[in-house]
This record gives structure tokens, sequence and C-alpha cells, in this order.
């Protein structure tokens, strides 16, 4: 009988992100200020977001801003 094999210990492997702009931390004036050097193109919530009460969400440069019922989440 042969003895038990040990498995190879795998190491994981991370990539990179791209660059990114935080905007909790923002003053609301300077995130307003980031938000509005791209052009706005919102996406309705047919599902693809967990949370129900997200409308319409812009994913751009670095910045997501989120509409919902409650007002905006940046």
């Amino acid at each position: 009988m042969r003895p038990a094999r040990r498995a190879a210990r795998q190491v994981p492997r991370f990539d990179p992100l791209e660059p990114r702009l935080l905007l909790e931390g923002a003053a609301q004036g300077q995130a307003l200020e980031l938000f509005s050097v791209s052009p706005a193109l919102f996406v309705e919530n047919q599902g693809q977001w967990a949370d129900p009460s997200v409308r319409y969400v812009h994913s751009g440069n670095g910045a997501n801003v989120a509409m919902t019922d409650a007002g905006v989440l940046f």
C-alpha cells in the first residue's frame, strides 16, 4: 500500500486593482466635484443590485453613485 501523497501547497495570487477614489471620506462639495468630471450614465436597477432601495447606479472613473428612495449614496 502506498502512503497518501500530500497536496502541493497553493499560494494565493493577488492582482492589483485599478486606481480608485474613496468618496466616503471626502467633503460633500469635493465628492460632487469629482463626480462631475465624467459624463453621468445611470443604469436602472433591474435586480442586478441586491438592495431593492437602489433605483439607479452610476459607475464611472473610480466613483460609484447610487440613487435610492432616501437620496444619493456615494
